[in-house]
């Protein structure tokens, strides 16, 4: 009892069963994928402007109810924040093409080892990943709204409109120009 309320995700006694312990790290697999997919997609959606409130996430993405054993472990709102402030601080300087993740570390006040580790472990990106998804994602939008190619990459920080146009097309299987015409 006292691992489990200190924060331990599982307990099982012996003698145990070998297809109860592997079910249960099936689950908890299962849950860690859902907490990442969660993350990210709200992160994404704040990136492409959509201004997302705790107390609405609910009604926008479906939060992950996760249970392990005979409990539900619910996600940790340290872990969301943590993901609200790195996106926050990377649309702030979405435009800035000095920025990169040794910025974003000192800005979480966190060294890029322990800023690696925890952003992986949550969302399932690299933070290198994670910073051009959010980019491309806002570049997406505002080629919506038929900002020119060559504006869009600036204002997302693309020093060179042809590296944009190659890691755009890349991420959605389309150059910059043919998603406007799409969109």
């Amino acid at each position: 009892m006292n691992g489990l309320e200190k924060g331990a995700d599982d307990y099982i006694a012996k003698p145990f069963s070998l297809d109860i312990l592997k079910s249960k790290v099936r689950g908890m697999l299962h849950n860690r994928k859902r907490i990442r997919e969660y993350l990210m997609r709200l992160a994404l959606m704040r990136a492409e402007g959509d201004v997302v409130e705790v107390k609405t996430i609910p009604q926008i993405v479906e939060e992950p109810t996760l249970t392990e054993g005979n409990r539900t472990s619910e996600m940790s709102a340290s872990d969301k924040a943590f993901v609200d402030k790195a996106v926050d601080i990377i649309i702030a300087n979405i435009s800035n093409t000095e920025f990169d993740i040794e910025y974003l570390c000192r800005e979480m006040a966190m060294s890029r080892t322990l800023f690696f580790g925890r952003l992986k472990s949550l969302t399932g990106k690299a933070p290198q990943e994670f910073i051009r998804i959010l980019k491309l994602e806002r570049a997406a939008e505002l080629l919506k709204q038929k900002t020119p190619v060559t504006e869009v990459a600036v204002m997302t920080g693309f020093a060179n409109s042809k590296y944009f146009s190659t890691i755009f097309k890349k991420h959605f299987g389309v150059s910059p120009s043919k998603f406007c015409e799409q969109n």
